[in-house]
């Protein structure tokens, strides 16, 4: 079971991906989007950015959203979030800003304990 935690953890980048959306969402841009409701947030695994895009239409932010998808860019993780206010977002999404710090640590001690 270790041996699959392990591989799945490497294949899926976990930890890269979860330090990514800690960083990334700390440097979350703080303007106004009150003329959006629907945000979709792009997080580059890779340079830890993330990129903000506001929709006033679910079915425009759904397409958004499946296209990068489409991509299969293992590069990117992309979230669709419902707020009247990026300054909202903590409020509304705590887990995004959840330490993930625990997490890992659990991880790391689980397959530092495999054979």
């Amino acid at each position: 079971m270790i041996r699959e935690l392990r591989d799945v953890t490497k294949a899926l980048k976990v930890r890269q991906r979860l330090a990514g959306w800690a960083r990334a969402i700390k440097k979350l841009p703080r303007r106004n989007v009150t003329q959006f409701k629907l945000l979709l947030l792009v997080l580059n695994v890779t340079d830890t950015t993330i990129k903000v895009t506001g929709f006033t239409t679910p079915t425009k932010a759904a397409k958004a959203l499946n296209e990068i998808e489409q991509t299969k860019r293992e590069d990117l993780d992309a979230v669709l979030v419902w707020v009247d206010d990026v300054r909202d977002l903590k409020a509304a999404y705590p887990n995004y800003y959840a330490d993930t710090g625990e997490f890992i640590n659990a991880l790391n001690q689980a397959l530092r304990a495999a054979p």
